[in-house]
């Protein structure tokens, strides 16, 4: 009687297991699973990371805003597709300064220039330089005899030979209206500094890399001083380009 009522027992478990087992393999509902968002949570990250570039809490910006760019891609409906581009572009200004090198491109290729051997200093540059990004202000122009891109004032300098700054790389730039020679200030990671053809010096930049600043609050926290009315004048005239090209991916 115990191994019947046993035997009993374990068939009812077993067509009770058969009947819930589609249940069971069926995949999960992500609608079900994941609550939706409103806007209003959406631009709590986005003001939050706007007040962090204001304060210059860069590490902050960079947190709000690549969440707020991970819930948006989770729900693209809840922003307009100018909020979108202004949130990409916001977080690419972030991960820019997040990013700073605190060292200035001039003492980068003296080191450059003091390290023997180039599989030493690759491996240098890349623990300490690549992936680091520059800022710079200046005149951006096309040489007239190689056509190349290069900045009209600031020069670096290796050895009594002038390094060549390569902008050509920039996707950025491309786009953009330089002629006349404009003003720009804009950034951008680096990727390599090496002896080139002719044994000159040059400095790269990943190309997808670039970021004209367009945010008031961003550029003041980064600038020696107030940014003045020229330097605002140059955001806002960067932002009206930028508004003009296709949109920007977030930076990875």
């Amino acid at each position: 009687m115990p191994l019947l009522a046993g035997g009993v027992t374990l068939g009812l478990c077993v067509t009770a297991f058969l009947a819930v087992l589609p249940f069971l393999l069926r995949p999960a509902n992500p609608a079900a699973t994941v609550p939706r968002l409103t806007a209003g949570q959406l631009n709590d990250r986005i003001d939050a990371g706007q007040r962090a570039l204001a304060d210059g809490t860069f590490n902050v910006a960079v947190r709000e805003l690549n969440a707020a760019v991970e819930l948006r891609d989770r729900q693209p409906d809840l922003l307009t597709p100018k909020q979108n581009r202004d949130l990409n572009q916001l977080q690419r200004q972030a991960d820019l300064l997040v990013r700073l090198h605190s060292l200035p491109l001039q003492d980068v290729l003296k080191e450059a220039a003091l390290t023997p051997g180039g599989e030493e200093w690759n491996g240098h540059f890349e623990k300490f330089h690549k992936g680091r990004t520059v800022l710079f202000d200046d005149v951006v122009r096309r040489d007239p005899a190689t056509g190349q891109l290069g900045l009209a004032c600031y020069e670096v300098w290796a050895g009594g030979a002038k390094a060549v700054v390569a902008l050509d790389d920039l996707t950025i730039l491309h786009g953009l209206p330089l002629d006349p020679p404009p003003r720009l200030i804009f950034g951008a990671r680096l990727l390599s500094v090496a002896r080139e053809k002719g044994g000159v010096w040059v400095v790269r930049f990943e190309p997808d890399s670039g970021v004209l600043l367009t945010d008031p609050n961003a550029a003041a926290a980064c600038w020696p001083v107030p940014p003045d009315r020229d330097v605002l004048r140059t955001l806002q005239r960067q932002q009206e380009w930028l508004d003009t090209l296709p949109a920007q991916r977030p930076a990875p």
